[in-house]
């Protein structure tokens, strides 16, 4: 079952993006629905941001899930399928992009308001059908995968996600139609068209992500080839030169986190230098100067996310690519709340009264959010170096890599619940908190490397050899 692994995470990650995207659906209609009730406007558009962000960083999940899937070799099954999702999904992601690109450059000119409703219209309209043609052939995959088993809830789910989804597209075309004639009001047919059609997305969104789930089970109980390496003794056999993705992938990870790290403490440099200020000229030079080391920090993230997806390429029974695909969600979910953070700092930095304010309430939610994934990105990638080194029989990596788990969630949690509570604790408490968590964290980062770096070494040395026998 091993071998079935890398498909399998990816299927549910994909479905964990759905059923978060129709979470932030919930969240943009009540948002909405408080505008019109004629509830103020601060800091609702700092929130639709968040939830235009979150969206984006959904369907590169989506994308990533489904290219998981399409490239596994166990699952040449709904290979084709899977690659042709994520194309759509990709699509309806760089839509997204452009439609906001689009907004904001229409939005700043005369005139922009009437060009920016026929744009709203080509690209929300392309942002459905392309979304509506991923998640129909996701749920492709799932009838395939349920016919491969004989399991008939599987084809039942899926037929039943293929008819509610038609009935979506059906109603989001005739809503769009109704609500062209009414010159500015909207007809009550085409409210009731809404409403329905709500509630057909939010269904056919579960009855997708259901399907995802049972394709995942279903996949795990194909029977799958046995992948053998060469060798005599279990762990030092040679290995395959696929191996070489997740050494790589290990040290191009391990060059990003130390760019990172750099970049960190250079801007609580800045930040701690210019407290100091008292003159619009000081804000400005801090402004720059965190720009810069934000730019540099997102290039050091990039190369983490390369080097996670180099390791989510080691061969599927090494063990490690399911956890390692995880990671990389993981980590696609914190750039984003990188991007939000640093957006909501260059505001509060450029001299708005009112974006310092709401920076002040955001920051610590944002950076106790940020904590969490980072949290679970670690833990879920820890997994996948165990997984490697049992595969590897090299037990005691596997168990230092047990330990750092252990610490990296002890250190991590109580700094993300202290975070969150930040503005309500005293700075005695803090200090104490501080001087518990800082030496767990430098022992947790301390057992990664422990871990990472023998690790990388021994799949090299096996790989080389491998190599060189052939």
């Amino acid at each position: 079952m091993a071998a079935a692994r890398a498909p399998r995470v990816g299927l549910f990650a994909y479905a964990a993006c759905l059923v978060v995207e129709l979470l932030l659906a919930l969240w943009s209609r009540q948002i909405m629905a408080a505008v019109r009730a004629g509830e103020t406007f601060s800091h609702v558009e700092k929130q639709l941001d968040l939830i235009g962000y979150g969206y984006t960083a959904l369907g590169v999940g989506a994308v990533v899930a489904l290219l998981a899937v399409a490239r596994a070799p166990e699952a040449r099954l709904v290979s084709r399928v899977a690659t042709g999702a994520a194309v759509a999904a990709g699509l309806g992601v760089a839509l997204e992009v452009g439609q906001r690109a689009l907004i904001a450059v229409l939005s700043s000119g005369s005139g922009g308001f009437e060009r920016m409703d026929r744009f709203l219209l080509i690209f929300g309209t392309g942002m459905v059908l392309a979304d509506t043609v991923a998640r129909a052939l996701g749920v492709v995959i799932a009838v395939r995968a349920g016919r491969a088993v004989a399991s008939r809830a599987t084809v039942g789910v899926g037929v039943a996600a293929f008819v509610v989804l038609g009935l979506d597209v059906a109603m989001y075309v005739a809503e769009r139609s109704l609500g062209e004639g009414g010159h500015g009001s909207r007809a009550p047919a085409s409210e009731t068209l809404a409403t329905a059609q709500t509630v057909a997305y939010y269904v056919a969104t579960l009855l997708v992500a259901g399907t995802a789930v049972l394709a995942g089970r279903s996949l795990s109980r194909l029977p799958q080839p046995d992948v053998a390496v060469s060798g005599e003794a279990p762990g030092q056999e040679a290995l395959s030169p696929r191996w070489r993705a997740a050494a790589d992938g290990i040290g191009l990870y391990l060059g990003g986190a130390a760019a990172r790290v750099v970049c960190a403490l250079l801007g609580y440099a800045v930040m701690a230098g210019g407290s100091s200020g008292t003159g619009t000229p000081d804000l400005r030079t801090m402004h720059d100067s965190f720009f810069v080391i934000a730019v540099l920090s997102g290039a050091a993230s990039l190369t983490m996310l390369a080097g996670v997806w180099r390791i989510t390429r080691a061969p599927p029974d090494s063990g490690g690519t399911g956890p390692a695909m995880v990671t990389l969600c993981l980590m696609i979910f914190g750039l984003t709340l990188d991007l939000v953070t640093t957006s909501i700092t260059l505001d509060a930095l450029g001299g708005s009264l009112s974006a310092a304010f709401f920076a002040m309430d955001a920051m610590p939610l944002l950076a106790s959010a940020a904590a969490l994934f980072g949290v679970g990105a670690g833990v879920a990638l820890l997994r996948s170096f165990a997984n490697m080194a049992h595969t590897l029989g090299v037990e005691e990596l596997s168990d230092r890599a047990k330990t750092a788990t252990a610490l990296l969630v002890i250190a991590g949690g109580v700094a993300g619940l202290t975070m969150l509570g930040l503005k309500h604790m005293p700075v005695e408490l803090l200090g104490l908190i501080a001087v518990v968590v800082l030496p767990l964290a430098i022992a947790a980062l301390v057992q990664f490397l422990r871990v990472a770096v023998p690790l990388g070494r021994v799949i090299r040395s096996r790989t080389g050899y491998s190599e060189r026998s052939a």
